[in-house]
């Protein structure tokens, strides 16, 4: 009989490949002791009472909750988790989209578990429930309801009926990833499984956001602008929703009700704009109190309830309707101003002026788990797919490619290290002599009073491009801590090993490849590589990848992938 580990209190550190993201705890639990109904030793459930007519009905379950073999109790009855049915003839699968509602707040009380579904043959008191992922997707969400960790597949997990084809239609937390070890050892993480994104929500309105006289706030008559972005199941954030307006109160505050349900979306965060500012040009409301040690995670300010998914990642947006992961959508009530040292909105493509930048969405409607060599970053993407850019800047315009979301604290470390890599493509380059990519720090209290983020280095080419031909644009760049701070602007980042090959044609006939040249670099000014200070690495922050051509333009700038990996 396997042991299975829980150490509660433990933050995560696996194999050097996970960030120690402060709510996350490590625990590993084997997917066949979650096998109910298959496992000898793992009880499936009794049925009490139903129906003997096929259709829609509900069943009642003696006890909603069985044990595994070391004795953990967990109910498996969530709207997640499909399960089998019956015996014989009558046995059937029924599919989590099947169910109607989940009723098993008391599982431990005699009968008073409930499952509606859509059942294709009768059952009634003697069927027994069992699982129907041969217990891996009771383990994952029991592994997220106890903080997060491992689920470990192996040949017994096979033997009760485990396949790829269930790994795959498994529901997927960001805080839990899969070891398989049926063969060589191989890692299942949370995984984008479809290149659609969110499409830009649609308007605020005077119902949906309005300014309230209770709780007393700091906002006045003056003209505000309102928008919200969706927020993805991994914490990437949408586009935001199109450019709202009017007055506020003397002395007010804002309440926003909570959004409708987006499919694919666990989170939204409001954005306010500058009292008398310019539309699309909304701040980031902050859903946390900045900390006071190092180390610690950020705790809610109240403005709403924080999603608990994202929240277990380092995460922070307000909880928005999702029934697979059993959320409720809160509203949200912002008492105190957004400030220029706040990160700007999201869009999907590119609205940037050399003035505010708009970061590029990287999030995606849906994911699920795919192997890989290592665990994953929880929170993080690991490989993006490609982003979406459809309007060339001016020349000297930065253009946002993409971005890198981080969880809470996740470089508040002295010597963490991250690679980001990455491929752009232009259909149509223009004439360049200057192609930069920068790599920026984009997070509350650290931005710069222009609304920009803070340039951490990046790799720079003097080289000119044909004009009207195709051109490739391949970086990496290495970002290191060099101080660790709880404070909003007491970090400090160091870009050190980085470069950018670029050419144009297919025959890379201009081709050049450069090193980075440092945070302060021009086409005629040489910078020292030094670190770069004044940042929050105590917040959640992305890292914003920019491209800027300061003598061209390019048509429809791309990019096609990023990566991201932990060095240290």
């Amino acid at each position: 009989m396997r042991k299975i580990a829980i150490i509660l209190g433990v933050l995560i550190l696996t194999a050097g490949a996970f960030g120690q993201v402060s709510n996350i705890q490590q625990h590993n639990y084997y997917a066949s002791d979650f096998a109910y109904g298959w496992n000898n030793s793992t009880p499936g459930l009794g049925v009490g009472s139903g129906n003997n007519v096929a259709g829609t009905y509900t069943i009642t379950l003696n006890y909603g909750f069985t044990q595994t073999p070391s004795g953990l109790q967990f109910s498996p009855m969530n709207a997640s988790a499909p399960f089998i049915i019956g015996s014989g003839s009558s046995m059937e699968t029924v599919a989590a989209t099947s169910i109607s509602s989940i009723s098993c707040s008391t599982p431990y009380v005699y009968q008073t578990c409930q499952v509606t579904a859509a059942f294709a043959y009768g059952h009634g008191p003697g069927d027994t429930v069992r699982s129907a992922t041969a217990g891996l997707q009771e383990a994952i969400d029991y592994g997220y309801l106890v903080g997060g960790g491992k689920i470990t597949i192996d040949a017994l997990w096979t033997q009760l009926g485990g396949s790829n084809v269930i790994l795959i239609a498994a529901l997927p937390y960001p805080s839990v990833f899969i070891q398989d070890d049926r063969g060589p050892t191989q890692f299942w993480n949370m995984t984008p499984s479809t290149a659609s994104m969110f499409a830009a929500p649609a308007a605020l309105t005077g119902s949906t956001v309005y300014p309230v006289a209770s709780p007393a706030g700091s906002y006045t008559t003056g003209t505000y602008h309102f928008a919200y972005t969706p927020v993805d199941c991994m914490g990437n954030e949408g586009p935001q929703s199109a450019d709202y307006s009017h007055a506020g109160l003397a002395t007010s505050s804002i309440t926003f009700t909570a959004p409708a349900a987006i499919s694919g979306a666990c989170g939204w965060i409001p954005y306010i704009g500058l009292t008398g500012g310019a539309a699309t040009n909304e701040y980031q409301v902050q859903l946390f109190t900045q900390p006071t040690v190092i180390g610690a995670a950020p705790v809610s300010n109240g403005v709403c309830t924080l999603s608990p998914v994202l929240l277990q990642v380092g995460k922070y947006a307000c909880s928005i309707t999702n029934t697979l992961y059993g959320q409720t959508g809160s509203s949200a009530t912002v008492s105190a101003l957004t400030v220029v040292t706040d990160p700007q909105g999201v869009q999907l493509g590119l609205i940037s002026t050399a003035s505010y930048y708009q970061a590029n969405s990287e999030a995606r409607t849906a994911y699920a788990y795919a192997p890989g060599s290592t665990p994953g970053i929880p929170g993080v993407t690991k490989v993006q797919l490609p982003n979406s850019i459809t309007t060339a800047s001016a020349s000297t315009v930065p253009q946002p490619l993409g971005m890198v979301e981080l969880p809470a604290t996740f470089m508040n470390y002295v010597g963490r290290t991250i690679e980001i890599c990455g491929l752009a493509y232009s259909s149509t380059q223009g004439a360049s002599t200057v192609v930069q990519i920068n790599f920026e720090w984009d997070a509350h209290g650290s931005d710069v009073t222009t609304g920009l983020p803070v340039i951490v280095g990046g790799p720079m080419a003097l080289n000119t491009l044909t004009t009207g031909t195709v051109a490739y644009f391949d970086f990496c760049q290495d970002i290191a801590t060099t101080v660790a701070s709880a404070s909003a602007t007491g970090g400090s980042l160091l870009a050190g090993h980085g470069y950018l090959a670029e050419c144009a044609l297919v025959t890379c006939a201009t081709a050049a490849v450069s090193p980075n040249t440092g945070p302060a670099a021009s086409a005629s000014n040489g910078a020292a590589i030094a670190a770069v200070g004044s940042l929050n690495l105590a917040a959640p922050a992305r890292i914003q990848v920019i491209m800027v051509q300061t003598t061209s333009t390019t048509a429809v700038p791309k990019l096609f992938n990023l990566s991201v990996k932990l060095l240290n």
